[in-house]
């Protein structure tokens, strides 16, 4: 094994007998990646606004932006940040006269490039010494397979509504695990710069869902209390305190409002303390072992074991795991996942929907993420030798394409390919829609085309009844009498 210099720091370079069959099927791996994240990115130019987002455009209509985010605060909801962001593309249309529709996808294609900067910085702060193509193409690999094993692709990134609940909160966790978790291992402390630009992240990132503070609280004290465990690591409990603070501020206002008790009246079974609690536990269970094994996921986690082994010691020289260290990122998920299942069931009376499990899924992605390089890291040797003896038929080379092959499982992928048939469809039919309620006049009772939509880009559309509640959202926004569709939506 050779030894370079680099940055002043003595990196060891992996073995080229290991190097080279991770360096063959790389390019395929990437340009796997790279097709599925281009039909993610091709779908969000067809994004439309639905459900959700069209009632919240009628408070923009009647009240304006601040107005109508403390209109819903006081009546509907206290997702401060998640009404101000719905009711962006009418506040632009209005004051910019960008297209509403162009606004949609423009918001849906942010998302997507924010996660694709956290994918590089993440890459780049656990492998700093390797090439820079090296980690782009790692980086590339891991948006792909965190974004195509989503509990639900079309919430995550397409529908505007749930975007704003659970990507940002999602993404801001994603941030603050990753910054918390490589200060202990590295024994640096966090700045303050960098906790100042965290603050605000964390308020925003609460005030979108009432999960979304206790979610980041979780991660939090979870990082105070490993730092105080662990002798070496810089405790600063002052940082602590202050993004506690904000994360228990934002959750303040947004459970306190006074149309979270509107929205406790629609579920009459809430507040089921002991049934949340039990309930909790069990989801958490079934979440692990159904949506935690999803293939693409596995295969991630496969190669980053594999990835453990070829560039682990190219980390960084200051990088130094504990056991503790090493493995309490699942105590983590384990927390946050039960929190998020009990909370929501004593919220709602039942199991929350398979959009807010997007917060359990990015949460587990990251931190089995960690665990799995940090202990490839610490026992790769000790698991290789063991696999040697008892199937010396498993090579590394074939370990590299079990990986590949399990991530081309990813259902995200094939998802995302069907619904590109008709995607295009979908954007002319509601832009028709739209320019024909703009023209109607308003005590007209209006029959439009029902929309025949690709589920990832649609999860509902209007029904034959004007009283479904989704076409008096249209009505309403479009100022007519009542709204009708021709058939009914395709399933």
């Amino acid at each position: 094994m050779s030894v370079r210099q680099t940055d002043g720091a003595t990196a060891r370079q992996p073995h080229c007998g290991a190097r080279r069959p991770l360096r063959g099927v790389l390019i395929g791996t990437v340009m796997l990646s790279g097709i599925g994240l281009l039909a993610f990115v091709t779908l969000a130019l067809y994004v439309v606004p639905q459900a959700d987002d069209l009632c919240y455009a009628n408070y923009w209509r009647k009240y304006g932006l601040f107005d109508g985010v403390a209109n819903i605060y006081q009546t509907l909801s206290g997702r401060f940040v998640t009404s101000t962001i719905i009711m962006l593309p009418n506040a632009l249309e209005t004051n910019t006269g960008l297209d509403w529709l162009f606004v949609h996808s423009a918001i849906s294609i942010i998302i997507i490039a924010l996660y694709a900067a956290f994918s590089l910085w993440l890459i780049g702060r656990f492998l700093p010494l390797v090439p820079s193509g090296i980690r782009i193409s790692i980086s590339v690999v891991f948006l792909f397979s965190l974004l195509a094993n989503a509990r639900s692709v079309r919430d995550l990134l397409y529908w505007l509504s749930q975007t704003a609940n659970y990507a940002i909160a999602g993404l801001v966790f994603l941030t603050i695990f990753i910054v918390l978790h490589h200060s202990m291992i590295s024994r640096r402390p966090v700045g303050g710069p960098t906790v100042a630009l965290l603050l605000p992240g964390v308020f925003l990132a609460g005030g979108t869902h009432e999960l979304a503070g206790g979610l980041l609280l979780i991660a939090i004290v979870t990082s105070a209390s490993v730092r105080r465990a662990t002798p070496g690591v810089p405790v600063q409990p002052l940082a602590h305190l202050l993004l506690a603070v904000a994360a228990v501020a934002a959750f303040a206002i947004v459970y306190l409002a006074p149309g979270n008790a509107a929205r406790a009246s629609a579920y009459p079974n809430h507040g089921d303390l002991i049934g949340s609690f039990l309930w909790g536990l069990l989801l958490l269970i079934e979440f692990v072992f159904r949506r935690m094994t999803y293939p693409g996921t596995l295969g991630w986690l496969l190669l980053v074991f594999l990835l453990s082994q070829v560039y682990g010691r190219q980390v960084g020289p200051r990088l130094r795991l504990t056991p503790l260290l090493t493995w309490y990122p699942i105590g983590l998920f384990l927390a946050a996942g039960f929190f998020v299942f009990a909370a929501g069931y004593y919220g709602q009376g039942s199991p929350i929907p398979a959009r807010a499990q997007n917060l359990v899924y990015l949460v587990g992605f990251i931190t089995f993420t960690a665990v799995v390089f940090a202990a490839g890291r610490s026992h790769g040797g000790s698991v290789r030798r063991w696999v040697r003896r008892r199937y010396p038929a498993v090579t590394f080379r074939r370990a590299v394409l079990a990986g590949v092959v399990l991530l081309v499982g990813s259902p995200g992928l094939y998802h995302a390919m069907a619904a590109l048939d008709g995607a295009a469809t979908l954007r002319t039919d509601m832009r028709a829609r739209v320019d024909l309620l703009a023209a109607a006049e308003p005590d007209r009772h209006v029959t439009v085309p029902a929309l025949a939509a690709p589920s990832l880009l649609l999860i509902e559309d209007m029904r034959e009844d004007p009283e479904f509640w989704i076409n008096r959202c249209y009505a309403d926004l479009f100022d007519v009498a009542a709204v009708s569709a021709s058939a009914p939506a395709a399933e």
